[in-house]
């Protein structure tokens, strides 16, 4: 009887969110996940209208990647994650971005 209540959560477990399917996207290409949670993430994945993109772009990314092994991002790139990642920080730290 218990085996088959654990058949019944996992066929009902809900899919991964995306932000789950974000945070473990490099475990997930890796093959690292177990079984049940790869195929959840690949189920998500083939039926998410956002993710699936998201999930393509990365892998084109990380193909060009490995191809081009030297990488130069331009120098505007560079600029504007800095200041993204800084005002994300203060934004999320209770900082207005203005003060500093």
């Amino acid at each position: 009887m218990l085996h088959l209540l654990e058949k019944i959560r996992r066929i009902f477990r809900p899919s991964p969110s995306c932000q789950e399917v974000n945070r473990f996207l490099a475990e997930y290409i890796e093959g690292v996940l177990p079984a049940e949670t790869q195929a959840r993430f690949k189920m998500h994945l083939d039926q998410c209208a956002k993710c699936k993109p998201y999930f393509e772009q990365y892998l084109m990314t990380l193909e060009l990647v490995k191809e081009d092994e030297e990488v130069n991002p331009p120098e505007e790139l560079l600029e504007h994650t800095i200041e993204f990642l800084r005002a994300h920080l203060n934004l999320k730290n209770g900082e207005d971005r203005n003060d500093a």
